[in-house]
């Protein structure tokens, strides 16, 4: 039946809940940040450079807390 054979090639797909953060940072102060995101495993969704730098990121939930006091 090709419905069962499309569903058995699609495999699972598992969602997982993420928080998203909205990080300021001074210019001197940016250059610490992406290690430690990219050490939570957390995605940019964008950076913006003005008087300070404001990244967007979205992190999983279970890693938000750890990543929120690395930056402090």
């Amino acid at each position: 039946n090709g419905a069962k054979l499309a569903l058995e090639a699609a495999g699972i797909v598992v969602y997982e809940k993420y928080t998203v953060l909205k990080i300021s940072a001074s210019y001197a102060d940016y250059q610490k940040i992406p290690p430690l995101l990219a050490k939570a495993g957390a995605l940019i969704d964008g950076t913006e450079f003005g008087e300070n730098v404001v990244t967007t990121v979205a992190v999983k939930e279970d890693a938000a807390a750890a990543l929120s006091v690395s930056l402090k």
